[in-house]
This record gives structure tokens, C-alpha cells and sequence, in this order.
């Protein structure tokens, strides 16, 4: 009975049982009702929140035990749910002097049996009990809220005077004098004077008028949000029924007549006739320059996909330069295989190997590859005008790249092509203990022949113009200075050759000229038979000559000298077969 009340009291004019349990946001209360017919009703925010914020409420329903127990009472539990809160509605909390006090239902539970007739509320000592007991709830109310740590003081008062007020309302209506003299000496000297009923509204009604007022004082922001959402919603619900109609008649208008399927179709055969056209494109630029860029295209695709798939491919840096190397390990797949470095030709890459790579990984062993600076996928010089690389210089490049890729310096054997022949002879005199053997193929010789000076200089120029000519000029009489001849039997090669030095650029090899030419090691010939050396040369080749390598060969001590006939500058690659039996049987020799 006393929480009914209670929360009537807050609510004045409303039953407790019809009261709202979630009333409205004040944002869903100012929109228009045109609005408000049209969409969800928005409960308040704060009524929502303090469900998962406060505890629940105690129960107030009292079993058969309690029902002799008029006396008991429970706190209400609208002063705890929605009285504390600061937005408040000011009306809900006053207390209207002219307004009649509501009846509430007897606090007896009707199944008890037994129900407290109406006029039980006034016993015979004249108090009007159903007033004085809601005051002496508010009264324990104010007291308990006295007692918190975090108490509101104003929450606290109002609670205070309002039980006064109920208290006052409960009084006997036949007050003798006495009484009305002991009531007035207890009222403070700001109520004790002569005041009529009029002047009392009056004042509560200033009062309340007051507080709304103050509770209704709105932040600049606060208007501009409110205005602009009831702005947004008005031109909703006018835009609103259009489009719906808007999107129903292109529904309706897209099942007559097949739109989005005929979209759909022209969008397939869109990307059909673009897809044609691109791979015709793709080939007329793969076939300009003799095939040139198709070349080149293809093994930049080729290194990319496979470099997704495997680990063997991995760019290492030595002085600035980004090498592309290739380790692989032998088709038994035994990692910790003996490696052998193998270092191409100028002008070539590393797929000059290929054939000699696959005899060693069938032999058990792993091989190590990778491109010289500005070839094929090692890029060239970051300032390719102070870019100056002696032999011995690319000679430390190699012993680091196989540091890096193997974790140690270790070699079971380097084989050298050309510029990588001379490099295998300054190997053996620099690195002696971290190589095992050695095999030279077509190395100019000790040292850089002085009557080629000139003619280097003159393929940098032919290369400078061809690059502007768009020629391959020097490419061509390279290819047929390492296969010499007509053969048909050499034609693979030529071509293979061709696409190799397609893949040089300009950059890299003035950088390997300029080291080619300008070496001498000569006075280290006695340090190089530390190491077992092989010499090998073509008959056919005119750059690393049968003559001088047999000579370097019989001034080196221990090494020996095979001489290849019908056989070029590139013996791997013109005679795979021949080379791979010289080669497996040195390197097993004990």
C-alpha cells in the first residue's frame, strides 16, 4: 500500500497500475504527431539505464505472516528509481496543495480472507491514517537517505517536507484549542505567522512555476540538435513515401522487361572481349624488340611466382648492391648437401647454369646462383655514376653472398664462366680455406689482355646506341662470338644465349667491364695451387683462349687443363653433356 502511494504521489492523478513502466524520451515527446504515428515509440533513456544500473528494488508484497502487520511499511520504490535522477520532471515531485490526496487499495492482501473496510482509515482517535501512514514512510525515507555515504542533501529535504506535509494532512479535524496551540508552537517563526489558504497556493504555485523554469533551461547545442533532428525527420517523412514508391515501380519495371539480367550478360561479355584484347595486346608488346620484352616480362613473372612458392630465391646486399641469389638443394633433397657457387658470364645470368646445376643436384650436390650487379634480377648501382668495382671487389661479393645464404664460408667447389673464371682464380688466392676445388671456364686469362682495352670501349658505345636506336646489335655479334660458327646443332644455343644477354642492362655492364679490364694477377699464381683448380677452355673461343689457359693451367701448381673441342665461350651451355662428365669426375676425385 505505501509504495502505491508513494509512487502515486510522484505521479498525482495516475493509478499506480495504469502508470506507463517506460515513459517516452523528452525527443519522442516534441516530435509532431504526424511523426510520432510513424515511428517506434523511444523510451526514455534514463528510465532504461537504471534498470542495469541500480539494484532492484526489494519486493513490497507481503505473504499471510505480514498481513496483521499494518505497521510495517516499505520504502517506495519510485524514490529510488526515478526521484534521484536530475532529470526529473519538476511536476512530478511537487506537492499541489489545492490538488485532493488519492485513495489507494487497502494494504490487506484480498486472499487473506479478510479486506479493511474504507472507513477503517480513520479510527476513532480522529487521524486521517491513510495520510499520516505515507508520511511516516517518507519520514523513514528521509531518514535512510540521511544515512548514505553519498547522500542529496536536496533529495533528502524534499523528502522530509513532504512527509510533514502528509503528516499535517493526517491531523484530527476536531483539533481541540490546546492541540492547535502545542501544533503552532512547534511550526517555526517563518510559519507561525497569519497566512490564508490563498496565499499558500499562491506561493506553492510560484514555486513550482520556479523550478520549471529552471529545469527547463536548454543549452544552445541542445536546441540546435533538437531542431536539426526534427528537421531530419520532417524531411523524412515527406521523402520517405516517394522513394518506397520510387522503388517500387522500378521493381515492377526491372520484372517486366529483364533489367539487371541484361546488365548482368553485357557485363560478361564486357570483360570477354577486354580479356581478348588484352592477351592480343600482351603479345604484340611481348613480341617487340625480336622478343625482347616478352623475355624479360616472362622471367620477372616467372622469378615472382616462384619466389611466393619457395625459399630458395632471396636478394642478398653487399656495398649497395640488392644481388638476386638462388640456392637449391640436390634431388635427394639433403639440405646440408656439399654447395658448389657457380658465377656466370658477363653480359649472361644465371640460367646459364641450368643445365649444369641439374647434373649436380643429381650428383647429391646443392647449388648456389645468382646474378652479377645490372643483370637480369639483380638490379644496378644506386648511383651508377660513382659505381667502381675492381675484380677483387665482386670476388668479396661472392665469398659474402655464400656466407650469408649457407650461415658459413664453406665451399665444396666454385665453378666460373669467363669473368666468373678470373674471379675463381682471385678466389683461390683470397679465400683458399673456405674452397675446396676449382674449375675456370674461358677466363681471359691472369690478367686483363691490353689489346682489348679498346675494343670494350667500343661495345659500351655500340651498347649506348643501340639503346637509343632500339637495336640489338651488340647482343648479336656477342651471341655469335661465344657460338661461332653455322652448326644447326648450335642453334638452341644461340637462341638461349640471345635471350640471356637481352637481360643485361647498360648500367651493369660498364660495371663488369670496367673490373674486367683492369686486373692483374699474375704475381699471385703461386698462392693458387693451394687449391685443386681445374682449367677448362673452349677450341672455337677467341676470348679465353686454348693457348693462354693451358698456359695459366701449366703455371699453376697442380692444376690441370681440358681443352673442349667444337666448343665456344659458354663449354655448359653448348656442350652440357661434356662438361657435366669433366666436371662430377674432378669433383669426385679424392
Amino acid at each position: 500500500m505505501f509504495s502505491q502511494a508513494a509512487t502515486a504521489y510522484w505521479r498525482p492523478g495516475k493509478d499506480p497500475a495504469d502508470r506507463d513502466p517506460d515513459p517516452a524520451s523528452l525527443l519522442y515527446i516534441i516530435l509532431p504527431t504526424l511523426i510520432q504515428r510513424h515511428i517506434p515509440r523511444i523510451p526514455s533513456l534514463r528510465r532504461t539505464g537504471s534498470r542495469y544500473t541500480k539494484a532492484p528494488a526489494p519486493s513490497h508484497r507481503r505473504d499471510d505472516s505480514d498481513s496483521s502487520s499494518e505497521g510495517s511499511l516499505t520504502p517506495p520504490p519510485s524514490y529510488h528509481t526515478s526521484a534521484r535522477t536530475p532529470l526529473s520532471d519538476p511536476e512530478d515531485t511537487d506537492i499541489d496543495p489545492e490538488e485532493p490526496f488519492h485513495s489507494f487499495p487497502p494494504s490487506r492482501s484480498s486472499t487473506s480472507g479478510s479486506s479493511t473496510p474504507q472507513h477503517l482509515n480513520q479510527s476513532d482517535s480522529g487521524v486521517q491514517w491513510k495520510y499520516a501512514k505515507q508520511g511516516f514512510s517518507l519520514l523513514a525515507l528521509a531518514a535512510q537517505e540521511e544515512s548514505l555515504l553519498e547522500q542529496d542533501p536536496v533529495f533528502g529535504r524534499k523528502l522530509y517536507l513532504d512527509s510533514l506535509g502528509y503528516l499535517s494532512r493526517g491531523l484530527p479535524a476536531d483539533l481541540s484549542a490546546a492541540e492547535v496551540a502545542g501544533l503552532r508552537l512547534a511550526l517555526p517563526e517563518s510559519l507561525s505567522g497569519p497566512m490564508g489558504g490563498g496565499e499558500v497556493a499562491a506561493r506553492a504555485a510560484e514555486g513550482r512555476v520556479e523550478r520549471r523554469r529552471e529545469g527547463r533551461e536548454v543549452s544552445m547545442l541542445h536546441e540546435a540538435v533538437a531542431s536539426i533532428t526534427l528537421q531530419l525527420f520532417l524531411v523524412l517523412s515527406v521523402v520517405l513515401p516517394y522513394v518506397q514508391l520510387l522503388l517500387r515501380q522500378a521493381y515492377q519495371y526491372d520484372r517486366r522487361y529483364r533489367i539487371c539480367d541484361k546488365l548482368v550478360a553485357q557485363s560478361y561479355q564486357l570483360v570477354d572481349h577486354l580479356g581478348r584484347h588484352a592477351m592480343l595486346l600482351a603479345a604484340h608488346v611481348g613480341a617487340m624488340n625480336d622478343g625482347h620484352i616478352g623475355v624479360v616480362v616472362r622471367d620477372r613473372s616467372l622469378v615472382q611466382l616462384e619466389m611466393s612458392t619457395t625459399p630458395a630465391e632471396a636478394f642478398v646486399e653487399c656495398d649497395g648492391i640488392n644481388y638476386y641469389t638462388l640456392l637449391e638443394n640436390p634431388t635427394n633433397g639433403a639440405q646440408n648437401a656439399p654447395c658448389i657457387l657457380l658465377i656466370h658470364a658477363l653480359m649472361s645470368n644465371l640460367h646459364m647454369w641450368d643445365a649444369t646445376a641439374a647434373t649436380l643436384h643429381s650428383a647429391g650436390y646443392r647449388t648456389l646462383r645468382y646474378d652479377h650487379i645490372g643483370h637480369h634480377l639483380t638490379p644496378p648501382p644506386r648511383d651508377d655514376a660513382k659505381a667502381h668495382y675492381h675484380l677483387d671487389d665482386l670476388t668479396r661479393h661472392a665469398h659474402q653472398l655464400v656466407r650469408s645464404r649457407l650461415g658459413h664460408p664453406h665451399l665444396h667447389a666454385l665453378i666460373g664462366c669467363s669473368i666468373g673464371g678470373s674471379m675463381a682464380f682471385r678466389y683461390a688466392t683470397l679465400f683458399p680455406l673456405d674452397v675446396g676445388r676449382i674449375i675456370s671456364v674461358a677466363s681471359p686469362g691472369l690478367k686483363s689482355p691490353a689489346f682489348a682495352h679498346e675494343l670494350w670501349t667500343q661495345r659500351i658505345e655500340q651498347f649506348e646506341q643501340d639503346l637509343r636506336t632500339g637495336d640489338d646489335r651488340l647482343c648479336r655479334q656477342t651471341v655469335a662470338r661465344w657460338v661461332p660458327g653455322e652448326r644447326a646443332e648450335d642453334d638452341g644455343v644461340r637462341e638461349e644465349a640471345l635471350r640471356q644477354v637481352r637481360t643485361c642492362g647498360i648500367e651493369g655492364y660498364r660495371v663488369l667491364v670496367e673490373a674486367i679490364r683492369g686486373y692483374d694477377y699474375e704475381g699471385l699464381v703461386g698462392d693458387m695451387g693451394r687449391v685443386r683448380m681445374l682449367v677448362v677452355a673452349g677450341e672455337e673461343d677467341q676470348a679465353g683462349r686454348r693457348d693462354v689457359l693451358e698456359s695459366v693451367a701449366g703455371k699453376i701448381e697442380g692444376a690441370e687443363f681440358v681443352g673442349m673441342e667444337r666448343t665456344g665461350h659458354l663449354p655448359p651451355m653448348q656442350k652440357p653433356g661434356v662438361f657435366g662428365g669433366l666436371m662430377t669426375r674432378f669433383l669426385a676425385e679424392g
